[in-house]
């Protein structure tokens, strides 16, 4: 996965090379929106650093005035962006690969917030797809039909932008305690962020749980 400080250590390279008119303040607010594009679009270390360094060669400063898009980076890199099809794809794998430890937990948390969507709202929701998922179910369909399903379900609600950063939870007595941070655990801390921020503008004191206690991942999980 790219690194943050790396990718901002970079733009600031750019902004050098060029001599771009762009305080720290602007390179921040640039790197907030463009950093989670690079990352889906799976770009790592090594990629951003062919990128920056083939951008700086190829681009003609006199004719440069601004950061680059991430349509530039992925240009240079020869990269399409990915299409809908491929991120549903994607997280299908997450989602599947990740079901395992999805059994062991009472809460878990995506960081793709149309998956979480999906999850929350599938067939009844969340339990309901567990239990679709679930051995011991004896009308469980065929893996394929049911990533299929996952895949029609995920582009339907980001072509109609769905999204949630509602935790998921399962009905369990003895899970782990706290919500399961799947896979970049940064992005699903933000969407628990925005979830307990959104609770307290309805609410007219804080929730119970606490974001401390939402983030607080299960033992043994670094």
């Amino acid at each position: 996965m790219l690194d943050k400080n790396l990718f901002i250590s970079l733009v600031k390279t750019i902004r050098t090379n060029f001599d771009l008119d762009k305080s720290d303040e602007e390179v921040k607010e640039y790197c907030q929106v463009v950093y989670p594009f690079m990352v889906k679009s799976n770009i790592d270390d090594d990629g951003m650093k062919k990128a920056v360094g083939e951008f700086i060669m190829k681009t003609s400063g006199s004719n440069f005035n601004k950061l680059p898009s991430v349509g530039d980076f992925l240009e240079v890199l020869g990269m399409k962006p990915k299409t809908v099809e491929q991120f549903a794809q994607e997280q299908c794998d997450l989602v599947y690969a990740s079901m395992e430890k999805l059994n062991m937990q009472t809460m878990a948390i995506f960081p793709d917030r149309v998956t979480n969507y999906v999850l929350k709202n599938y067939a009844g929701g969340f339990n309901s797809f567990m239990w679709s998922n679930n051995p011991q179910n004896e009308k469980m369909q065929d893996l394929t039909w049911r990533k299929q399903a996952f895949i029609k379900s995920y582009i339907s609600a980001h072509d109609s932008k769905r999204e949630s950063v509602e935790p998921l939870k399962l009905q369990r007595i003895n899970g782990r305690y706290g919500a399961w941070l799947v896979d970049d655990k940064e992005a699903c801390k933000a969407n628990l962020l925005e979830h307990d921020e959104n609770c307290l503008r309805l609410e007219s004191k804080p929730q119970n749980a606490t974001i401390e206690k939402l983030t607080t991942t299960y033992k043994g999980e670094k």
